[in-house]
């Protein structure tokens, strides 16, 4: 052989199936390890989008086997047309998959981002390229991955915290075994998500008629466990230990598979199971009815749409920085970004859709509400008054915004706290209606005075200025919003209401609910029967995180919790109405802008300085209340402010709220959240107005820009 002949690269025509297994290499590690190392790492989205089994498989699958046979369809077309071309669409596909391999490795041990990023991987990229085309050795190497899709994929299936889902559940206990004479009333339990116990509390400490009629409704004929704490701060490991009686002393999925002995396994061989679970898939599909019918974003195919977004933000040279209040991934409503790049925000789905059906979830579940043959538990997991909140007492809906947030939970300044409480508590108030509905069908249906219901929440929500949002300091203030939750259960026959103080964990919740229907556990639960017994210690337990125990005392913050908030925060005594008078002048609230000058107010000052930017969300001219949405969270910016002090938003004359200024994004910006009953069919008059003085308040108009 001629030595020039024994010197030349190697052939760069490379036959289909070769090429093929160079694409599997190649997509193997730019695509389908980094997708499948993160969704290994997070079930609980596949148990949001109802995926386990043998679809996550199929899902592995998918993962790697679409891209590069798409991939290799492409090349194969432009060759079968151009050989020449078929080379260089080759090189292409294999340069723009070393290059983006080369940046997912560079994000994770560097701090190089941006322009600076993309170019080093096109230098890796383009001298790889080179090497291969150059090297027998590298190419051998390469082929001697082909293996490698095969074992990302298997790694995926067999031992990542998702592949649990592929495995059948184990056999629980709870088959048959927990009868022993007791009974079998209707059952309906509806758990409500972030409500702390608080905001339905007058300063009696009682639930407040005046403005939730239904949840005092509820009271008045039921057991109210008044001293009900949760166990954690997020639905995901919250639920299950609720519904299992176990504390979250590890991180499980949270589905039947990790839980197999729970409420719905334990009433499953004597009752019809109807359960709306929104985040948990606790009920084994074989148990329970299908609820919740496929198709739109639910599913494989939801799943493969949000895995889609996840590889988008992988291939980008930035950190993702989504908010965080539409993701799934249940941070506090208080962090509106992140950061950094990380698991829990790229796999969290969006989950908008979802929380904005919630009233159509609603009525399925309350039409099946009504007597049958068998005894039905009829569970629903309402995300409700959950952020995001945008309703309002009337059912009617405003734009939704999260106020001043941060990394990790909320700013320093209180002002956009409260107008985010209040937003919480208008959304209850909506709530408390859809509970007025669920009894009311009940009743109508002859199944209220027999049924054993059950009103409970996951978790309450932190409004503090500074705080952590859901996760539980050791602030009594913090304890107080975020541990107490709202926990009612009538028996069969009850009329009359019971109040306990004894120290309730929600791990008590299975244990009493087997109580009342007079059977036993066949399976060990860390709760005890608050019907039959009551708990030793006084201090609570509670789990930011799976397998890392907080303890806290009991006082002082449940005396906060009995205070309330509808005589303090808001004004009770007006009813549903009073949630809007917050601020530093109630009075003013419902007013109109001419006749303050009653309550000592000049109306009459000169044009302030300032002027506004309304949100560009907001849209005053054309505002149709029978739609049900209305520009009730009024927000905007300032300019030419010094950064403080009150400003008056008025509708058509009216005084809708009184606004704090307060930074958001680093500028004055103002917030008030305005009754929509002054809200007229087609334009309305927006004004704004400064409060200039205290004892002798002069109000100067704002320019509208």
């Amino acid at each position: 052989m001629p030595d020039d002949e024994a010197a030349a690269p190697p052939r760069t025509t490379r036959s289909p199936w070769r090429r093929l297994a160079e694409l599997f290499v190649l997509c193997s590690f730019a695509i389908a390890q980094p997708l499948l190392d993160i969704t290994g790492r997070s079930p609980e989205t596949f148990v949001f989008y109802r995926v386990g089994g043998l679809e996550v498989v199929l899902y592995a699958a998918i993962v790697v086997v679409v891209p590069p046979v798409v991939l290799w369809l492409a090349v194969s077309g432009i060759t079968r047309l151009s050989t020449p071309a078929g080379r260089i669409a080759q090189a292409v596909v294999a340069g723009a998959l070393i290059g983006l391999t080369a940046l997912q490795a560079a994000k994770k041990v560097s701090e190089l981002r941006g322009p600076v990023l993309v170019v080093v991987a096109l230098v890796v990229a383009v001298g790889a390229l080179s090497l291969y085309a150059r090297s027998t050795a590298v190419q051998s190497f390469v082929t001697y991955l082909t293996p490698a899709p095969l074992v990302f994929a298997l790694l995926f299936v067999l031992t990542s915290p998702t592949g649990d889902l592929v495995r059948p559940a184990e056999a629980g206990s709870a088959g048959g075994g927990g009868r022993a004479g007791g009974t079998t009333p209707p059952i309906v339990m509806v758990l409500l998500d972030e409500l702390p116990l608080v905001s339905l509390l007058d300063s009696a400490g009682q639930v407040d008629e005046r403005v939730y009629p239904n949840f005092a409704r509820l009271a008045g004929t039921s057991h109210w466990f008044r001293n009900a704490t949760g166990i954690g701060s997020f639905t995901s490991y919250a639920v299950p230990g609720m519904l299992s009686g176990r504390y979250p002393e590890e991180k499980l999925v949270p589905s039947y598979v990790d839980h197999p002995d729970n409420l719905f396994s334990f009433l499953a061989p004597d009752y019809r199971i109807r359960a709306f679970e929104t985040i948990t898939q606790l009920c084994d599909p074989a148990r329970c009815d299908n609820t919740d019918p496929a198709g739109g974003d639910g599913g494989l195919r939801g799943l493969l749409g949000q895995t889609w977004q996840v590889a988008r933000t992988l291939a980008t040279p930035y950190d993702d920085d989504s908010p965080a209040s539409d993701q799934f991934a249940e941070t506090s409503a208080g962090t509106v970004t992140t950061t950094k790049t990380s698991a829990d925000t790229l796999t969290a789905p969006k989950w908008k859709t979802l929380k904005a059906n919630q009233p159509e979830r609603f009525q399925r579940f309350i039409a099946g509400l009504r007597p049958r043959d068998k005894p039905t538990l009829n569970f629903l997991h309402l995300l409700l008054p959950h952020h995001p909140w945008r309703y309002l007492p009337s059912g009617a809906t405003h734009p939704d915004k999260l106020l001043g947030g941060r990394k990790g939970g909320w700013a320093n300044q209180a002002w956009p706290m409260a107008v985010n409480r209040q937003a919480q508590l208008l959304q209850l108030a909506y709530t408390d209606r859809l509970l007025g509905e669920v009894i009311d069908r009940l009743e109508k249906q002859g199944i209220w005075d027999d049924a054993l219901v059950v009103v409970t929440a996951d978790h309450g929500e932190g409004f503090l200025p500074g705080g952590a949002g859901r996760k539980l300091t050791d602030r009594p203030e913090s304890q107080a919003q975020v541990a107490w939750v709202p926990m009612f259960m009538k028996e069969p026959g009850q009329s009359e209401g019971t109040t306990s103080d004894a120290n309730w964990e929600h791990v008590d919740l299975l244990p009493t609910l087997a109580d009342a229907l007079g059977r036993e556990l066949p399976f060990k639960v860390d709760g005890i029967s608050q019907l039959s017994g009551s708990r030793e210690r006084s201090e609570k337990y509670w789990y930011n995180w799976p397998g890392r125990r907080s303890v806290f005392p009991e006082s002082p913050a449940f005396q906060l919790v009995q205070q309330g908030v509808t005589d303090t925060f808001v004004d009770g005594s007006a009813g549903q109405a009073g949630l809007y008078t917050v601020g530093s002048r109630p009075d003013w609230i419902g007013k109109p802008v001419s006749g303050l000058t009653s309550l000592g107010a000049d109306v009459d000052g000169a044009p302030s300085p300032m002027t506004a930017s309304v949100s560009d969300e907001l849209d005053f001219d054309a505002v149709d209340p029978a739609s049900g949405s209305v520009p009730s969270l009024v927000t905007g910016t300032l300019q030419r402010s010094a950064g403080r002090g009150p400003v008056v938003i008025a509708v058509n004359g009216l005084v809708g709220a009184v606004s704090e200024i307060y930074p958001e994004a680093g500028k004055p910006s103002f917030a008030g959240l305005v009754n929509d009953a002054l809200f007229r069919a087609g334009d309305n008059d927006l004004a704004l107005y400064e409060i200039v003085g205290d004892t002798t308040p002069r109000l100067r108009p704002i320019r509208l820009r």
